[in-house]
């Protein structure tokens, strides 16, 4: 895979919920500064708010693209299904009452092992170290 936005639209090749949903693809796609994180962000978005209507042979589909997203050796695509798709989809699901269990135990484990060490961080000790919280 060449890049992050090359994985976002191989991604949108393989879903047809994706493709309904997240349709403006071509919308993110500025050839100086592509912004696949955001694109990203919204098939997790899109994926938790919808969870339901995914048919369950498409989700595993999504979860197999996730997993090689997450464990991909490209940094960049790495990272943005990681700070994309994954913690825009826990951010969403955690706000809904329910959801989060659900959607976590048919994600991978790549998946998990991110999400768990995204959920635990105590990022404003992170981004302040001198500030409690």
């Amino acid at each position: 895979m060449k890049s992050a936005m090359d994985y976002a639209e191989s991604m949108l090749s393989k879903s047809e919920f994706l493709r309904t949903h997240c349709n403006d693809v071509n919308e993110y796609r500025d050839p100086e500064e592509p912004m696949p994180t955001l694109l990203l962000a919204s098939f997790g978005l899109q994926m938790a708010a919808h969870f339901e209507q995914i048919p369950p042979a498409e989700w595993k589909a999504l979860v197999r693209a996730i997993e090689e997203g997450v464990s991909n050796k490209d940094k960049d695509i790495g990272e943005a299904v990681a700070t994309g798709l994954l913690e825009a989809m826990v951010n969403y699901a955690e706000a809904t009452e329910g959801l989060w269990p659900e959607i976590e135990a048919r994600l991978g484990p790549e998946a998990r092992d991110y999400v768990e060490a995204y959920r635990k961080a105590d990022y404003l000790a992170l981004a302040l170290p001198n500030v409690k919280s």
